[in-house]
């Protein structure tokens, strides 16, 4: 039980190191290139979230379906985003797409180094990687 303390300690620490070192890239894409750095780090994330599925919490869960959910609904809007703007509620609904982006698609932004996706592309594509975790999560959750 400690263990599993100490590497949510771990993850979040990696966590908030991708998130600082991709963050601007993240925005400003495609005006500014994704370096080495960010690969690396976003890559280190994407294992620890893969690793810890297997023995993850229910928050762990309950984040990453807010992952899968929220990813999908920023690659929605980002795609349908000038039908958007002409409606005032749907307008709203978009700006939910920020703080969801930030969150959940911007620390894992250096893995497109390899991809070259368009932004909404991408974060479709962040969306199978948290449903993948939620599989494995709820998988081993139900034989353990």
């Amino acid at each position: 039980m400690k263990k599993n303390k100490v590497f949510l300690l771990v993850i979040v620490g990696v966590y908030l190191l991708a998130l600082i070192i991709n963050f601007t890239v993240a925005i400003k894409y495609p005006d500014l290139s994704i370096s080495t750095p960010s690969f690396l780090i976003s890559l280190i994330l994407l294992l620890l979230l893969l690793f810890y599925s297997f023995f993850g919490e229910r928050i762990y869960r309950f984040m990453i379906i807010i992952g899968v959910v929220g990813s999908v609904f920023i690659s929605v809007v980002q795609y349908y985003q000038d039908v958007i703007y002409d409606i005032w509620i749907l307008d709203v609904l978009s700006a939910l797409q920020y703080p969801l982006y930030v969150m959940y698609v911007a620390p894992l932004f250096g893995i497109n180094l390899l991809l070259d996706y368009t932004p909404a592309m991408y974060t479709l594509s962040v969306s199978i990687v948290f449903l993948i975790c939620l599989i494995i999560s709820v998988y081993f959750r139900k034989r353990a």
